[in-house]
């Protein structure tokens, strides 16, 4: 991005300790290296965390203790002049208390205050409020820097938010509550429009903050429909070779040659997820799934192949309208999940052992370029897979782990469970069938090694359109 911008603001996030201050740092920077610990204390210094778009900064938040001795603090805030500004505050606090190690905390907090232009309050409405709250606030009001109180809501905390509301609307200029560990993209950027409205002397650089990670947010799902793009292309096109010794038979070579081609189709597909993970930030978090869910199961598990890609009449019809009508007849032939690695001829080679359960891969057709001569030795190739069901198995997949991770909190750190995003997100056979033709075109392209630059932006266009139609709402 070219914008440039009149200044940094930069916001300390402050609050008694425990509170969740550093899940609101993690999920507002989008940092999931920040430690997040419900061991009270675990903060001990102010640290610095910024918001970078193309290696600029937009936002710093500073990550700061939790107040030890408010009481205290306020006690001697209240014998000092009151038109002192912080940062003379903090300069006398620090001068006054040197040494002093119940103090450390509170002095490192009135310095972050001192250096940031306002305060994000973060306070847990599950408790009731107490006296050391009400001379948090105090202290807060006393330093004259823009405030909001940030109520991070941990689960049912309804008993208690009247009364912190009435309490937080007469020391602060905004009062919001944000799921610090439940917050996706849209609930960040209200809290920041909310922030926008509480200085207008800030307002438009935040204004402009907000409309750089909105475009931001687009050119992720931009890069991420090109992350899947690839990876159906690599999938779709690939292809193996051996050698055929004399005396072998092709078929026990081909046997052979199949846990390594579908090896080679799992760890694409799962660096294309790690791929995907890490545009929308999460570098160091690695998710944990639910046992039940459809990412934990295998590329070629018979749960995968069952609910997610085409039935067998869209199989068909998509086939159809993308010339394959032959292909398509091969893969129905057996039913709508079939069972089976299938060679030239027909023939079935069922029960290979290891590979899934009890029966051999789902719905991997395989493809003998023959016999032929090559350098003076004869090879058998593998591949590409015949039928077009591997297409839409692959981009289910990873639009539902897209899904998963563009919508997952940096300070979250439970298992994650995709299958509750897919009302959002629909899978392919819930497409209208002009975009389902699109991934077959697409895919029976590379399956004929042909030229695929038309197919491709078509197909971009479709899974462009389609994350923003479940946006919106709109079929798709």
């Amino acid at each position: 991005m070219n914008t440039e911008y009149p200044e940094v603001l930069s916001f300390a996030v402050v609050g008694h300790p425990n509170e969740g201050k550093s899940s609101v740092v993690s999920t507002l920077t989008e940092r999931d290296d920040i430690r997040i610990s419900s061991t009270p204390g675990e903060t001990e210094y102010a640290v610095e965390y910024t918001v970078e778009l193309d290696h600029k900064p937009l936002l710093r938040f500073v990550d700061t203790p939790g107040f030890q001795v408010p009481r205290k603090t306020l006690k001697w805030l209240s014998k000092r002049p009151v038109n002192e500004d912080a940062q003379t505050i903090s300069d006398s606090f620090n001068r006054d208390f040197s040494g002093r190690s119940a103090y450390i905390h509170d002095g490192r907090i009135l310095q972050a205050i001192a250096e940031t232009h306002g305060v994000l309050y973060v306070i847990d409405a599950g408790k009731p409020i107490g006296s050391d709250d009400l001379a948090e606030m105090e202290i807060l009001r006393r330093l004259g820097k823009t405030r909001m109180a940030v109520l991070n809501s941990k689960g049912d905390d309804s008993e208690f938010e009247e009364q912190w509301r009435a309490a937080l609307n007469r020391h602060f200029n905004a009062v919001r509550r944000f799921n610090a560990r439940e917050a996706a993209f849209d609930e960040r950027i209200r809290l920041l429009s909310a922030l926008r409205l509480t200085g207008q002397h800030w307002e438009e650089t935040l204004e402009s903050v907000i409309r750089a990670l909105n475009i931001d947010r687009e050119g992720r799902f931009s890069k991420a429909v090109d992350i899947i793009c690839s990876l159906v292309a690599d999938c779709m096109s690939k292809t193996i070779k051996a050698p055929l010794k004399d005396g072998e038979k092709p078929e026990d070579v081909q046997l052979s040659m199949m846990p390594s081609y579908t090896e080679w189709l799992r760890v694409r597909e799962k660096r294309a997820h790690k791929e995907l993970r890490e545009e929308f930030r999460h570098r160091h978090f690695e998710m944990e799934l639910n046992n039940n869910d459809l990412m934990i199961h295998d590329l070629f598990a018979r749960e995968t192949w069952r609910v997610l890609g085409l039935s067998k009449k869209q199989l068909a019809t998509v086939s159809a309208l993308a010339g394959a009508a032959a292909g398509a007849a091969v893969d129905l032939a057996l039913g709508e999940i079939t069972f089976g690695i299938f060679m030239a001829g027909g023939a079935v080679l069922a029960g290979v052992s290891g590979l899934a359960g009890s029966r051999a891969l789902s719905q991997v057709k395989v493809r003998v370029a023959g016999i032929n001569q090559q350098l003076g030795r004869r090879y058998i190739e593998m591949g590409p897979p015949k039928g077009i069901q591997m297409a839409f198995i692959l981009v289910d997949r990873a639009l539902l782990y897209l899904e998963t991770v563009s919508r997952w909190a940096h300070a979250k750190r439970e298992k994650a469970d995709p299958g509750q995003q897919l009302s959002t997100l629909p899978k392919t056979r819930q497409w209208l069938r002009k975009n389902q033709a699109a991934v077959s075109r697409f895919a029976l392209k590379l399956i004929k090694g042909k030229s695929t630059e038309q197919e491709l932006e078509n197909l971009r266009k479709v899974l462009i359109d389609v994350i923003k139609s479940a946006e919106e709402g709109r079929d798709i």
